[in-house]
């Protein structure tokens, strides 16, 4: 093992760094936020999904050029040497295989052609909504319901091949957005309410919809949805994956960190204090659950789901 080599593979659902770095003009490469490309390589194999965050307080045309100026950023970091490479099912060593992902679809603008405009773009994941309410469902911190035009977004986000991304959803969306999703979907952050009441965690009848539907779930570090304190101990996270297990989630449990778009554990300094977290869960629950939930249920996820819809469309699903 080489100097600062880290043997763990680590697949993470979510993270804000992109955003975080556009705004305070920071570089990808290397930075003081919870995510680089310099410490994150480190592992052995790392997929990142970087996030594109959609803020409410923004209308959906300054959300839309919101979206094309990250974007733009992000292709300027590609230029930065061989890191950051297109994740499609193969992870090169010490490389930055990524997904792109966009939380918060305001940024539509009520057209259903740019799902298409973000296919093109690499976006794989679209989360609806953020915590409020827009013209296709309702937030965490509404009571808005999915919109006519929402299913539309569902049925066309499946054609063009975007897994949908129900965390942040209301109950009542989540539950709408059921009854016209056809292929597997996607909680990319978000933890369960029984371990830890949160209007943001999932519900047990939630989890066990996501699990029937073969779709995957991604362990959020944020504090506040691992425990009712301002900080957390590792012991909840703990938790959290015990509870998972035991609903029958071993082959839909994922991370999705939320780096760099939420506090962290203090045990938590940023990307590289995975590696301990990792081997806390190889202690209690065992190396195969471990590299299932760090690694290998989010690449079994996108082989069957993401990368299918590439290759042969929704339809045939």
């Amino acid at each position: 093992m080489g100097k600062g080599e880290i043997a763990v593979d680590f697949f993470d659902l979510h993270c804000d760094t992109v955003s975080e770095c556009v705004k305070a003009e920071k570089s990808l490469y290397r930075n003081d936020l919870h995510l680089d490309l310099k410490r994150g390589t480190e592992y052995h194999k790392w997929v990142q999904t970087f996030a594109f965050w959609m803020p409410d307080t923004l209308d959906e045309e300054a959300q839309y050029a919101l979206f094309q100026k990250e974007l733009a950023a992000f292709r300027g970091f590609e230029t930065d040497g061989d890191i950051l490479i297109p994740y499609r099912g193969r992870a090169p060593m010490h490389k930055c295989s990524y997904l792109l992902a966009v939380e918060g679809a305001g940024l539509l603008g009520g057209r259903l052609d740019r799902l298409k405009e973000l296919k093109q773009a690499g976006v794989s994941f679209l989360t609806l909504t953020w915590n409020g309410e827009n013209r296709i469902a309702g937030g965490a911190g509404s009571n808005g319901t999915l919109t006519a035009f929402g299913a539309e977004v569902v049925r066309e986000a499946e054609r063009q091949g975007i897994v949908i991304d129900v965390s942040h959803l209301n109950r009542k969306s989540f539950w709408q957005v059921c009854n016209v999703a056809r292929r597997p979907f996607i909680a990319t952050h978000s933890n369960a309410d029984k371990i830890c009441p949160h209007p943001r965690n999932l519900s047990g009848e939630q989890v066990k919809e996501i699990i029937s539907r073969g779709g995957l779930i991604g362990l959020n570090l944020y504090p506040a949805f691992l425990s009712s304190e301002e900080d957390c101990k590792s012991s909840d996270f703990l938790r959290q994956i015990e509870y998972f297990l035991d609903a029958g989630a071993a082959e839909c449990l994922a991370i999705g960190t939320d780096f760099d778009g939420a506090a962290m554990p203090k045990w938590i300094n940023g990307i590289e204090g995975i590696e301990i977290l990792a081997l806390s869960v190889v202690k209690w629950f065992g190396e195969t659950i471990a590299n299932q939930i760090f690694y290998g249920n989010a690449v079994r996820f996108c082989e069957r789901v993401l990368f299918a819809a590439h290759e042969t469309g929704c339809e045939s699903y």
